[in-house]
């Protein structure tokens, strides 16, 4: 007879095995919802909308084409001139393309100057919108720019906000000889670099950020997959205008592409040129003062200028900054 006090008991190890059977359940649930997370669109911010928007556009080259690192077809304006002092390679910011870079390439030019203003792969008439195959493929896509081009020697690439984070991250690793200075135009480094401006500035209005998104995309690549990273993670807020003739939003890859990136203190310190750093006093995306001594170990040596008054789009449409570029450009080619 079996006291009532004894009943059998259920096994531990039963119980225990099907909780660790749940957990990886759980857990893709858990990145499930965080996949379904989309960015959100942010309003139209008028302090880079309208400045654009009012740059003149005379004389702006059509495009060319040249065969990026895939064979794709790529675009670029190409700004000649004879008997040219040097070249200059410019390169964008977030969701533009190259005619933002316009105003800049006539300055540089009318100092007979060779420019060639990019739109970077994911932007402007280079390829799907918003889209690139991994987070190195803009600077591939460079190399085969300089290789198929061949821009006159001396040779200047400047960057404009992301793409000035971009600039800096492939002068670091480029190959010699490809470029004897680079120009940075407010660079966006990483959203952590003391240069970049808090949750208060420009950056949370410009920017919709699904960071649900982002941590999930971070642990699936960590595990080696990246079949999601076409998944869009930011949305940028562009007017109707925009929406429709620019890049509005960026997938993983092309968000970690348009960067310096968490390496950026490494990449500084092994820069095989001299840098230039402009940056407006008044720019509500970066903070100027952080600049001097985040660049404090570049090797060639870095320079930083702050330009009285102006914010962020102006670094690239005002008289007294494309005058402060040229001066930048014309000392890195004497």
């Amino acid at each position: 007879m079996v006291p009532a006090n004894s009943q059998p008991k259920p096994k531990r190890s039963g119980a225990l095995a099907l909780k660790l059977a749940l957990v990886p359940l759980v857990l893709l649930l858990v990145l499930g919802l965080m996949l379904a997370r989309p960015p959100s669109s942010p309003r139209a911010l008028a302090s880079l909308n309208e400045p654009f928007a009012a740059q003149s556009l005379d004389g702006l080259p059509t495009l060319s084409h040249y065969p990026g690192e895939d064979g794709q077809s790529l675009a670029y304006r190409h700004y000649p001139v004879s008997d040219a002092k040097g070249s200059v390679v410019l390169l964008h910011g977030s969701s533009a393309d190259s005619r933002s870079m316009h105003t800049l390439a006539q300055a540089l030019q009318r100092e007979g100057l060779q420019v060639d203003a990019l739109d970077l792969r994911g932007h402007g008439d280079s390829g799907p919108r918003g889209h690139i195959a991994d987070a190195g493929q803009l600077s591939r896509d460079l190399q085969a720019f300089i290789a198929h081009t061949r821009p006159p020697q001396p040779r200047v690439l400047a960057g404009f906000s992301a793409g000035g984070g971009l600039a800096l991250r492939h002068a670091a690793h480029a190959p010699q000889g490809d470029f004897q200075g680079l120009v940075l135009l407010a660079p966006y480094i990483e959203y952590d670099a003391p240069s970049t401006r808090g949750d208060d500035s420009d950056n949370s209005d410009w920017t919709g950020i699904s960071l649900p998104r982002i941590i999930a995309l971070n642990l699936l690549n960590a595990a080696g997959l990246s079949r999601f990273n076409d998944l869009p993670v930011l949305r940028f807020a562009l007017d109707c205008w925009g929406q429709q003739h620019l890049t509005p939003f960026y997938d993983f890859n092309l968000m970690q592409a348009m960067r310096t990136g968490p390496n950026w203190a490494s990449d500084i310190a092994h820069l095989p040129m001299p840098v230039h750093i402009l940056v407006g006093d008044a720019d509500g995306f970066m903070q100027a003062g952080a600049y001097p001594a985040m660049f404090a170990t570049a090797p060639q040596g870095a320079r930083v200028t702050p330009l009285p008054t102006l914010g962020h789009a102006e670094l690239l449409l005002s008289p007294s900054a494309t005058s402060a570029t040229v001066e930048a450009v014309r000392a890195m080619i004497q």
